[in-house]
């Protein structure tokens, strides 16, 4: 008798990359929560947020099938977006080849989130935090979105 993982993954398998070559699937079930909402020590919600950070990428590691995650822009909130590549076994070259023709087509991996100008961390003076000032990308070092 087989495990349960190995029957299910390798049904899944079979059914699925007979059918296609690749998946293009979603990374995240949400954009990219703020810091406040994925704090672990100041946030209800942390159970829920991971969840919807995790949750569809867990089943895919749990199938032991190789995923490409590829930038695809950003949120209303100038947060990251992506989405993963899903392959069959074995088919990590693949995935490689998709992900680089798509960044061969777009700029996303490029691009930066719009510049944030954030306060210094606490004890720090505002003097001492460098020439980035706070701005996080330091002005001047990557294109902006």
């Amino acid at each position: 008798m087989k495990p349960l993982a190995a029957e299910t993954s390798g049904e899944f398998h079979d059914k699925v990359f007979e059918a296609c070559d690749l998946l293009m699937l979603p990374t995240v079930m949400i954009p990219a929560p703020t810091i406040e909402k994925s704090d672990v020590g100041a946030s209800d919600e942390l159970p829920k947020v991971l969840l919807q950070m995790t949750g569809l990428t867990r089943p895919i590691s749990y199938l032991g099938l190789p995923a490409l995650t590829i930038p695809a822009g950003f949120s209303a909130g100038g947060l990251p977006l992506s989405f993963q590549l899903v392959g069959p076994h074995f088919s990590e070259s693949l995935l490689f080849a998709v992900g680089h023709a798509y960044q061969q087509e777009t700029d996303w991996h490029t691009r930066v989130p719009p510049e944030v100008i954030a306060p210094p961390p606490a004890g720090v003076r505002k003097d001492d935090v460098g020439s980035s000032g706070g701005r996080f990308p330091p002005a001047g070092r990557s294109k902006r979105a």
